[in-house]
């Protein structure tokens, strides 16, 4: 990580928590899949977060993108300098059923 960057600590951090499922929709059983492009600042922050494919639903729209911006991840390394990157990651919401 950059010196100049804010100090984190992964391990007292969550880096990539998950979104929060909205509740209407887990009454409604719903699940699906937002296809996000994030880009990376050289510290690892989240600088923007875009939905390349939405999952049909609103709610797991927004709820995927707000999450987004508060993950934090590896910067990309070019010459052994960290640099502003964009990768595809997709957020998915799908209710797990209990297992006796």
């Amino acid at each position: 990580m950059p010196d100049d960057c804010p100090a984190y600590d992964p391990a007292s951090a969550p880096s990539r928590q998950p979104p929060t499922y909205p509740p209407v929709m887990a009454e409604q059983g719903l699940s699906g899949v937002v296809m996000l492009v994030l880009t990376i600042d050289r510290c690892g922050r989240i600088a923007e977060a875009r939905m390349e494919r939405g999952s049909g639903y609103p709610e797991f729209d927004q709820a995927a993108l707000e999450a987004a911006m508060r993950w934090r991840m590896t910067p990309a390394y070019r010459d052994g300098e960290a640099v502003t990157s964009r990768v595809r990651r997709p957020v998915r919401f799908e209710l797990l059923e209990d297992v006796p």
